[in-house]
């Protein structure tokens, strides 16, 4: 075969790829005829075969091969961009793993890989899970050069990571400018809460309403390092997420974590049990804390996704006045509020929304985006599962096999649990859609979403 390779009959060529890539031959003259397919000129989808079958060959390479692999890595992403194509759900997760397995064969792929030509798109952040310590910052630079000049730059949670870590405060700053980025706004609270700041405890405080516990637990720990809170809104949101969190000893810890802040804050203990003989559902202690905080604040108006709050929300539906929508604005809100991150895209994780203004009523339809959680299909539930080293993932399973599955979290993260790691897993009645996404906005935006809606 490596004599016969490449024919120069494509079809041909292709076969003969995929059998070299089934034997896995240790023969080096195979390199550099695989190697030689891969050119400004070639496919993507031509090129990530013969990545495939390169992983598969165990041998030594020279230094020029080594560049010529991660030029074709980082060419990818700059080949699908140029031309405009599409990928898979599970693209950077395939990708990732061929990734992992050229740098273990070729370790000099990750110490080059950032010194590539056009190096620095949104798609090569997942190139930096192999790279070396000294090389991340000059990676960061050039992420940071083409943010700067593009105004379209695709933000993800590991590009948040990737900037949040660098020290320079003009790039942490980078990553502050994302609050509004629902998309990215969990993974922005876990860069801040590295370093808290008394400026940011009404941001920690809110994010104590996202559906993901990594996010939950950070900010708990955040306004654990902060002087005490006394807002009526932060010791609510500390009693509600100490409520919901009950499902798992992960979720008992991070309770106590609140309970404790809500002691701190308030003098009060309502004997609440802590340590291992109090992971239960404790509900006599907390509905103590609920009725002393009603009546300590009696004209306060606690804004979580209770039933009060969501008929509110409806019955102010009926001034908005829906003839005046402009589609237009409409889109543009749709993705200011990160709702594309999850309904559409190669990563969606919700539902398709074409054609839903024919599947729902207008009210029905405000209603699951108000309140995502009160009728969540089960094939939208969360998933949690722990693991034999004590770790919780939630999200929603993309893939599974007996091996093992894909779970992937609301910050677009996936996380590969072996079949013999799972300690235990159960469904959550939960959506990882997050509530509050209309709060505040004007009958004029909301008419403008659904004009946007009810075309598609």
């Amino acid at each position: 075969i490596a004599r016969s390779f490449p024919t120069g009959r494509p079809l041909l060529d292709r076969e003969l790829l995929r059998l070299i890539g089934m034997l896995a031959p240790a023969n080096r003259e195979l390199l550099p005829k695989i190697l030689d397919g891969i050119h400004a000129q070639s496919s993507p989808a031509d090129d990530i075969h013969r990545l495939i079958v390169l992983a598969r060959i165990e041998v030594e390479r020279t230094y020029e091969q080594s560049m010529a692999t991660s030029a074709a890595l980082v060419n990818l992403e700059i080949k699908i961009h140029e031309r405009g194509m599409k990928q898979d759900s599970n693209w950077d997760d395939r990708l990732g793993e061929l990734y992992h397995t050229l740098c273990r064969i070729d370790p000099v792929i990750p110490q080059i890989i950032v010194d590539q030509p056009g190096f620095g798109l949104a798609g090569h952040v997942l190139l930096l899970s192999e790279v070396p310590p000294n090389k991340v910052p000059t990676a960061i630079e050039r992420f940071v050069d083409n943010i700067q000049q593009d105004e379209t730059f695709e933000w993800s949670s590991d590009m948040i990571f990737a900037i949040g870590g660098s020290k320079r405060l003009e790039h942490r700053q980078l990553v502050r400018d994302q609050l509004d980025n629902f998309a990215v706004k969990g993974a922005v609270l876990m860069v801040l809460s590295e370093a808290p700041v008394v400026s940011d405890r009404e941001l920690f405080t809110e994010g104590l309403r996202s559906a993901q516990i990594n996010v939950v637990r950070a900010c708990l720990a955040s306004l654990s390092k902060l002087p005490p809170g006394h807002t009526p809104q932060e010791l609510f949101l500390l009693l509600a997420t100490a409520r919901r969190m009950m499902n798992n000893p992960e979720e008992f810890a991070l309770r106590e974590m609140a309970v404790r802040l809500l002691q701190h804050s308030t003098s009060q203990a309502f004997g609440f049990e802590f340590g291992k003989e109090g992971y239960r559902s404790q509900p006599g202690t907390l509905q103590l804390w609920d009725t002393w905080l009603r009546e300590k604040y009696p004209h306060f108006q606690w804004s979580g996704p209770d039933t009060t709050t969501v008929n509110q929300f409806l019955s102010g539906l009926e001034v908005v006045g829906w003839d005046t929508g402009i589609a237009d604005r409409g889109r543009n809100l749709f993705l200011r509020l990160a709702c594309a991150k999850c309904h559409g895209g190669r990563r969606a994780l919700g539902p398709d929304l074409q054609g839903i203004g024919k599947r729902f009523s207008r009210r029905d339809l405000f209603a699951a985006i108000i309140d995502p959680s009160r009728d969540v299909s089960p094939r939208y539930q969360t998933t949690s599962i722990v693991t034999t080293e004590g770790k919780t993932y939630v999200g929603l399973i993309v893939y599974e096999s007996v091996d093992g599955l894909l779970l992937r979290d609301a910050e677009h993260r996936t996380w590969r649990i072996e079949a013999d790691e799972i300690e235990s897993r159960f469904m959550q009645p939960t959506s990882l859609m997050p509530a509050g996404l209309l709060k505040d906005r004007s009958p004029q935006d909301l008419a403008d979403l659904n004009s946007y809606l009810q075309g598609l």
